[in-house]
C-alpha cells in the first residue's frame, strides 16, 4: 500500500482560508455552498462534507468525451446517491486533469491538477476523504500514473468496458468504411496506437491493468465474448446499465395503422456517424426513391454526412423533447442501422420506452436486449441497401395484418433482468467504509492554488470549444448539396481524422 507523501507546494492561499494545514472546520461546515462563494471556499466545503458523510466514497475515472459513458456515470451516481458520494477524475485537455467533487464538472467544486506532478498530493487528499472503491470507466486521455490509484489507496478496483478501446485503441472496431471487422490489421489505420506501442505490447499492458480489477463490468454478452477472444483469462460480470432495471418491464409495442395509399414511416434516432449507419440510411433512402417504394425515412437527430431529400431530418433533441417529436412524426417503426457492435446503446433504450416496433441489426447488444420482444425484427447488419428496401416493403405490404396483433403483444424483459447483476442491490455489496485519514494530511495551499475557476461548456476562451464550434460549422455545411459534393472527394479516413482532431466527443454531444 502507498504511504501518502507530504509535499510542500509554493504559492499563497486564497482569501478566507488558512495557508497551512486544516483548521477551522466547524466554522466551514456551517457555511452554505453558494454560487457567490469563491471556488476555494466551495471546494473546501464540499471536501469536508464528503469527509463527514456516512456514505461510501467512490472515485470514477473516465474520458471527457461525453456520450453513453458519461450518461452511465450520471445514471449510476443518481441511482445510489443516498448511499454513495462520487469523485470524478477526467482529462481536461492540454495535459491537465480535472477532479470534480460531484458528478457534473460544471456544477460541482473542482480541482485542476497536473499529473504526474500532483499525484502524491492527490493521494493525500483522497486518503483524507476516505475512499472505498475506485471505478474505471475509461482510460483514454488519463495519465498512466493513475493506473496505480487503487493499489496506492489500498482500495478495490472496478472497471466497466463501455467500448472496445482496451483491445487496440479502436473503441468501435470498424474499418475505414465504418463497418465492423474483427480483423485488427484492417482496423489499424483508423485508430493509431500510442507512440512506441506495438499491438502485443498494448494488449499486455491492458490485460495487466484489467487483471487488477475486482470486478470487470460489461453491458452485453456480445461484448464479453468479444473481449474474451483477446483476454480469455479475465473474469467478466454481465451488468446491463441501471436503466434496464429501472424500466422493467418495458411497455408493449404499439404503432399507428397504415392508411391506404400512405407510406410506411421509418424513424432513425440519434447522432448518426458512419458506425451508426449514416451511409446505410442515406443509400437505403436513395434506393427506395429510385424504386418509387412507399417508404418514408425520418431522422430525429443529426448525421455525419449530407443525407439528401429522401431523408426528412428533424434536428437534434433532448431526452425530454423526444416523446413530442416522435408523436409529430408518428413513425410506424424505429430502425437502428448500426454497423458496429454496440456494447449497450442508450438510443435503443429510448426506442424501447417509446414502445414502437423495432428493426435492429444482428450485431452487438441488439439481439440480446431485444430477445423475445414482440413486433421486433433482427436483420443481417451487412445486407445491402436494396435488401433493406425489400425487407421494409414486405413489412409495409403486410402492416395492417401485423397491426391486428399489436394488442396481443406482452410486456417483456423482466425475466432477463432477474438473471443479471443489479447495480441497485449488488454494486455496493461487500464494500467497506474507509475511515478518513488525519486532518494533518490535507495541504490547504495546494488546494487553494488549484481550485477550478468554474469553466463552463460555453467558455469562449476554451480551445476545445472553438474547435467544436468549427466542427459544427463543417457538419452544417455537409447538409448542403455543395458541401456534400466536396466531401465525396475526400477519403473517409481523412474525414474521420479531421473530426477526431477537432473533437473526440460523440456527434450528439457536439450538436
Amino acid at each position: 500500500m502507498y504511504t501518502p507523501v507530504k509535499t510542500e507546494h509554493a504559492g499563497t492561499a486564497g482569501a478566507g482560508l488558512s495557508a497551512g494545514r486544516v483548521s477551522g472546520m466547524n466554522e466551514l461546515k456551517r457555511l452554505p455552498i453558494t454560487e457567490e462563494a469563491s471556488p476555494q471556499v466551495r471546494l473546501r466545503l464540499q471536501i469536508e462534507r464528503y469527509r463527514q458523510s456516512p456514505g461510501y466514497k467512490v472515485v470514477f475515472l473516465t474520458h471527457n468525451l461525453g456520450g453513453g459513458t458519461e450518461h452511465h456515470l450520471h445514471e449510476l451516481a443518481e441511482l445510489l446517491k443516498a448511499e454513495m458520494d462520487v469523485i470524478v477524475i477526467r482529462p481536461a485537455g492540454n495535459g491537465a486533469t480535472k477532479v470534480s467533487f460531484g458528478i457534473d464538472p460544471y456544477l460541482s467544486p473542482c480541482l485542476d491538477i497536473t499529473l504526474p506532478h500532483d499525484y502524491p498530493a492527490l493521494l493525500d487528499l483522497l486518503a483524507y476523504i476516505g475512499i472505498s472503491r475506485v471505478h474505471w470507466h475509461h482510460t483514454m486521455g488519463l495519465d498512466s500514473v493513475l493506473y496505480g490509484l487503487s493499489r496506492d489507496l489500498g482500495t478495490p478496483m472496478d472497471c466497466t468496458l463501455h467500448d472496445y478501446f482496451l483491445i487496440n485503441s479502436n473503441p468501435v472496431q470498424t474499418n475505414s468504411r465504418g463497418e465492423f471487422t474483427p480483423n485488427l490489421r484492417e482496423q489499424a489505420p483508423q485508430y493509431v496506437l500510442p507512440d512506441g506501442h506495438s499491438l502485443p505490447r498494448w494488449q499486455q499492458e491492458q490485460e495487466r491493468f484489467l487483471s487488477g480489477a475486482e470486478r470487470i463490468f460489461v453491458p452485453s454478452r456480445f461484448a464479453i465474448d468479444y473481449f474474451s477472444l483477446h483476454y480469455p483469462e479475465l473474469k467478466y460480470t454481465l451488468a446491463y446499465h441501471p436503466d434496464w432495471e429501472a424500466e422493467q418491464p418495458y411497455p408493449s409495442p404499439h404503432s399507428w395503422p397504415l392508411e391506404k395509399g400512405h407510406k410506411l414511416r421509418i424513424l432513425v434516432l440519434g447522432a448518426i456517424s458512419l458506425e451508426k449507419g449514416a451511409h446505410m440510411l442515406k443509400e437505403t433512402a436513395r434506393e427506395s426513391g429510385r424504386r418509387k417504394l412507399d417508404l418514408e425515412f425520418h431522422l430525429i437527430g443529426y448525421a455525419c454526412q449530407q443525407l439528401g431529400k429522401p431523408v426528412k431530418q428533424h434536428g437534434a433533441y433532448t431526452t425530454d423533447q423526444l416523446p413530442a417529436l416522435i408523436m409529430s412524426v408518428q413513425p410506424h417503426l424505429i430502425w437502428y442501422p448500426a454497423m458496429w457492435p454496440e456494447t449497450y446503446s442508450y438510443t435503443l433504450s429510448e426506442g424501447l420506452k417509446a414502445a414502437l416496433p423495432i428493426v435492429a441489426p444482428d450485431i452487438g447488444a441488439f439481439p440480446e436486449r431485444l430477445e423475445d420482444r414482440p413486433l421486433t425484427w433482427i436483420q443481417n447488419w451487412k445486407q445491402a441497401p436494396a435488401d433493406w428496401c425489400s425487407f421494409f416493403s414486405g413489412l409495409r405490404d403486410n402492416w395492417n395484418d401485423l397491426h391486428q396483433d399489436f394488442g396481443n403483444s406482452n410486456q417483456y424483459g423482466r425475466k432477463n433482468t432477474e438473471q443479471h447483476f443489479s447495480y441497485a442491490s449488488d454494486y455496493l455489496k461487500n464494500t467497506v467504509r474507509v475511515s478518513p485519514s488525519g486532518e494533518g494530511s490535507l495541504d490547504l495551499a495546494w488546494l487553494e492554488r488549484l481550485a477550478s475557476t468554474g469553466d463552463t461548456p460555453s467558455s469562449a476562451n476554451s480551445l476545445a470549444n472553438r474547435k467544436e464550434r468549427f466542427l459544427r460549422l463543417l457538419l452544417h455545411c455537409l447538409q448542403h448539396p455543395v458541401g456534400a459534393r466536396v466531401a465525396s472527394f475526400i477519403p473517409v479516413w481523412i474525414q474521420r481524422r479531421i473530426k477526431r482532431l477537432l473533437s473526440r466527443r460523440p456527434l450528439k454531444d457536439i450538436l
